[in-house]
């Protein structure tokens, strides 16, 4: 059975920084000479208003293999500005900006073909671009690139590939890539089924809408968490799991370094309720009854997980 994957998790769009400007600008346009030098003339001409003159420079810095030549003449296409806003003709200048070595070119490609916006739709040469983007250090891109390995289209769902970029992108600082991170951790928990130490089954919930191999709040520790609760998301889980840490002390005085008790109960009344404990002791199961019946919630429904005791 394929992991869910929650609906939030969403690709970075367009992302069009203003125009690259490297080296001084020559004096004029007509003395540029190479293609860095006219994509520094084109700055300078866009700067003046003069886009016309712009574009040309740009266009010929592009043609001499220049990115960030190639690069400004798709911004130009891309904001609409100096030209008619046409993603199609944008397209094939990020791509050759991307070829050269430009970051924000694969990027951006990549955003324009996974959308179908002027060309056609390819999740696979997009994740390409993304890939690229990513090894060029644009963050966005390790993040999309994760995403389409997850939710596609055309691209073959590889959860660990796309927890891999997620991390890069997360530590380049990229929020959505971190937030990647934990999603495919709890997607890649959700697959095992095993039993607890006491050899008590995992105990998943019918019907269950939130499933969790492992989560820790506040010191607290469960495991194989499984819950029905109508209505509720993802992040339902780190409210149930944090409602029982409010417990942490009582719950962990009930039993020894290692030991796992199998609980399961419901929310009534804003509490937990109809609180079962199995896979351990008589002692030990009465002192967790007593614990979970402190625990408060303000949700609807079952929950079943195997909560670690001792220090």
């Amino acid at each position: 059975m394929r992991p869910n994957i929650p609906r939030t998790l969403g690709f970075a769009s367009l992302y069009i920084v203003g125009f690259f400007f490297f080296g001084a600008p020559p004096a004029n346009a007509a003395t540029c000479g190479t293609p860095a030098a006219c994509n520094s003339a084109g700055v300078t001409a866009t700067k003046k208003g003069d886009f016309k003159t712009a574009f040309k420079l740009f266009e010929d810095a592009c043609k001499g293999n220049d990115a960030s030549g190639c690069y400004n003449c798709a911004v130009f296409y891309l904001q609409g500005k100096g030209k008619k806003k046409d993603y199609s003709k944008a397209f094939p200048f990020l791509k050759k900006a991307c070829s050269a070595g430009d970051a924000g070119g694969c990027y951006n490609g990549g955003v324009l073909l996974l959308n179908g916006m002027g060309v056609k739709k390819d999740g696979k040469q997009a994740l390409s671009l993304f890939i690229k983007a990513c090894q060029g250090k644009h963050y966005g891109g390790c993040n999309n690139a994760g995403v389409v390995l997850i939710k596609g289209p055309d691209v073959p769902r590889d959860l660990k590939r796309a927890r891999a970029f997620f991390k890069t992108g997360c530590a380049g600082g990229d929020k959505s890539a971190c937030k990647g991170v934990k999603v495919v951790d709890n997607a890649l928990g959700k697959k095992k089924s095993e039993p607890t130490k006491s050899g008590t089954s995992n105990g998943k919930i019918a019907g269950s809408n939130v499933n969790v191999g492992s989560m820790k709040v506040d010191g607290l520790e469960v495991k194989q968490l499984s819950c029905k609760l109508p209505g509720a998301g993802f992040l339902a889980a780190a409210q149930v799991v944090g409602g029982l840490s409010k417990q942490k002390k009582a719950l962990k005085r009930c039993g020894k370094k290692g030991a796992q008790a199998r609980v399961r109960w419901s929310y009534a009344g804003g509490r937990a309720t109809s609180i079962e404990v199995s896979g351990v002791s008589g002692k030990v199961k009465g002192c967790v009854k007593r614990a979970m019946k402190k625990v408060k919630g303000n949700l609807t429904g079952t929950c079943s997980a195997s909560i670690l005791l001792g220090p």
